[in-house]
């Protein structure tokens, strides 16, 4: 049992406050009573221990932002360790939260958003977030202070006064499945299938080299591995440049993509489409002839927040079942402070791994 020191504040006044928790105190909502005014910030500390064989697992900001489990005295590793060329060829800084968030480099400190959780052998003791939508929730562990601490994204919103949902957290204590399963349910998030999904997709096999014959190629092979209702999943290079998602490119793919995805369908496949709609690169058909579906910023251009087009367009290309939406809260959270809802789906993306249909 530990004594959790929080606090809310607005550039008018400020709310302290104090709660009790142990690893298993369930849901757990703070609300701070706060002038109306501009929002600092909303900080929780709570000492938390960890052993020396535990690890712990922060969850990235999102997809592509590498997040392993760490061990207690592990360093937590930004882009530094990836090639200067490869970083302005494909922007990897851009994709994750190594701007806004600092990365200290320090042995023992790590960061994460939305939940994080403490792994001993079996037993896991998970930290989360019930709701997302007054700004993202982002856990920070310190080995050496024995500290968690928990910040609410809201600095810059304006709040008319009166309470303000300064976190909304919850603790479990157990197995996987049982953190996990009850987090859920906490959420009110309840599987979609009883069947977890299985399958393939290209980008792992082939990165953007694909093409008609390699992705015919592939399909044949999955035909032996995997079962009926499994995935298959064209991933990245199917377009022309990353934006142009009404067609295919047409030197990879002259048929389109409709008669792969019917064959994937004959072969008793979901056939699936990789699409990034909230992204495009200056080189794009669609920057290039329509400026004005982007949203301008310091330093770089990007999609409004709204998919309708990329959804048009998965229908369009082949009448795929299923699209695979990386990339989908790339770089907008300046666009809409305090308020990740805009961004896409709210709901945490590690229930598609314990049986939720994947979006």
């Amino acid at each position: 049992m530990a004594e959790m020191q929080w606090y809310a504040a607005t550039d008018s006044g400020r709310f302290d406050g104090t709660a009790t928790i142990t690893p298993r105190s369930g849901a757990v909502c703070l609300r701070a009573e706060l002038p109306a005014g501009v929002l600092q910030n909303a900080v929780a500390a709570l000492p938390w221990t960890m052993a020396r064989e535990e690890k712990i697992f922060m969850n990235g900001y999102q997809t592509w932002t590498a997040c392993p489990e760490l061990g207690k005295w592990d360093r937590q590793h930004g882009v530094e360790r990836v090639p200067k060329f490869l970083l302005e060829k494909y922007s990897f800084d851009r994709y994750g939260d190594y701007h806004f968030v600092p990365y200290s480099g320090k042995r023992g400190q790590s960061h994460g958003f939305s939940y994080c959780y403490f792994r001993r052998e079996k037993t896991y003791r998970l930290l989360a977030s019930l709701d997302e939508a007054p700004g993202y929730t982002i856990f920070s562990y310190d080995s050496r202070a024995a500290q968690l601490r928990i910040e609410r994204d809201c600095a810059g919103v304006q709040h008319t006064g009166g309470s303000f949902p300064a976190f909304s957290l919850f603790f479990a204590e157990g197995t996987e499945d049982e953190v996990f399963d009850a987090w859920f349910a906490a959420l009110g998030c309840c599987p979609r299938t009883t069947r977890r999904l299985a399958g393939y997709s290209s980008w792992y096999n082939r990165y953007q080299n694909i093409d008609e014959a390699s992705i015919q190629e592939d399909l044949n092979g999955c035909k032996t591995l995997f079962r009926a209702g499994d995935l298959f999943q064209i991933d990245d290079g199917w377009e022309r440049k990353v934006g142009d998602w009404l067609e295919p490119d047409p030197a990879k793919f002259p048929n389109g993509l409709r008669p792969l995805a019917d064959a994937a369908h004959e072969s008793g496949f979901l056939a699936g489409l990789w699409l990034a709609p909230f992204v495009c690169e200056k080189e794009s058909l669609l920057c290039k002839n329509h400026p004005d579906w982007l949203l301008q910023s310091r330093d770089s251009r990007r999609y409004r927040p709204t998919s309708s087009r990329s959804l048009t367009a998965s229908c369009r290309i082949g009448a795929l079942t299923l699209s695979s939406w990386t990339f989908s809260t790339a770089q907008h959270r300046s666009e809409t402070p305090g308020n990740p809802a805009q961004d896409g789906c709210s709901v945490p993306w590690h229930c598609c791994a314990h049986g939720a249909a994947t979006s």
